[in-house]
């Protein structure tokens, strides 16, 4: 990684009694790809679970978009999947498409996404990519 920079967590109200944590991370590594990563959690009943809105984009040095996987900013459980968006295509691809091949888009966090580009900087194919 070349250069980074990280915001957060944030949190409105206490550690506590929070209702929303968010984290911002900017990744530009050495080949000039970037990865931009927003993670919010909130919870408006301290009773309930809850609530993810996640947007993690990897770009090349350009800045289009290699992929990107998101929540289209809405609040989703943590149990519901999010969908990918490969290259600058405004078509998603949600979870269970045959073109993701075997690549689940639920319980996607910063860990997986990280994996899947470091796997790419490393010369591999990302887990969508057919083989061939």
């Amino acid at each position: 990684m070349a250069n980074r920079n990280l915001e957060g967590p944030q949190v409105i109200h206490s550690w506590e009694h929070w209702q929303l944590i968010t984290i911002e991370l900017n990744c530009t590594f050495f080949s000039g790809e970037r990865l931009e990563v927003f993670e919010g959690y909130s919870r408006k009943n301290l009773r309930r679970a809850p609530l993810r809105n996640l947007d993690y984009q990897f770009m090349r040095p350009n800045g289009a978009t290699i992929f990107r996987i998101d929540t289209h900013g809405a609040d989703i459980r943590p149990d519901q999947a999010c969908h990918l968006h490969l290259d600058d295509e405004p078509n998603t691809i949600d979870d269970g498409d045959a073109r993701l091949n075997g690549f689940s888009l639920i319980d996607v966090d910063f860990l997986t996404v990280f994996a899947t580009v470091f796997d790419h900087l490393e010369g591999r194919r990302f887990p969508w990519e057919q083989d061939g």
